[in-house]
């Protein structure tokens, strides 16, 4: 719906993009090896950007419901991470690669159906301050992208 949805929608999808580049000659060794920055298998990294990218999705879906900011706590986030880490435990590469394409492309499905006006609205909040659907896509579910593929690139270069 407008320009700035499609912005938002790129910055997402391309950097999945790297991503399954980065991925796509990894073997199940290397799948399996840890990651020192987050303790978990490479391969539950991986799908860890699908569940942030659906958990920053469904903040601003619930925003559109109920006008009200999703109030975000690091115990709440450490606590679902943990619990997911151990409930899903490690997908092959195949299914966590498509989770993780699917999860994106639904978030810049939504950024792209965005008005100004709801790119605008206030969606999130940590800490007492407001953050807008454009601010949660562009700057923290690319960071979270960013993060988690630079500590999978260092882990498969051996800094890890």
């Amino acid at each position: 719906m407008s320009e700035r949805g499609d912005r938002c929608a790129d910055a997402i999808l391309t950097r999945i993009a790297g991503l399954e580049r980065t991925l796509a000659p990894v073997d199940i060794e290397h799948w399996q090896r840890r990651c020192p920055a987050e303790g978990w298998p490479l391969g539950l990294v991986a799908s860890h950007i699908g569940l942030g990218l659906d958990r920053q999705t469904s903040w601003i879906e619930e925003h559109a419901r109920s006008g009200r900011a999703f109030a975000f706590s690091w115990d709440e986030t450490n606590q679902l991470n943990a619990e997911n880490a151990r409930r899903r435990g490690l997908l092959s590469k195949m299914s966590a690669m498509r989770f993780v394409r699917d999860r994106a492309e639904r978030l810049a499905s939504l950024a792209r159906s965005l008005t100004d006006a709801q790119l605008d609205a206030i969606v999130y909040s940590y800490e007492g301050k407001g953050r807008s659907a454009e601010w949660v896509v562009t700057v923290l579910a690319c960071r979270h992208i960013d993060e988690h593929t630079r500590s999978i690139r260092d882990t498969l270069a051996g800094h890890g």
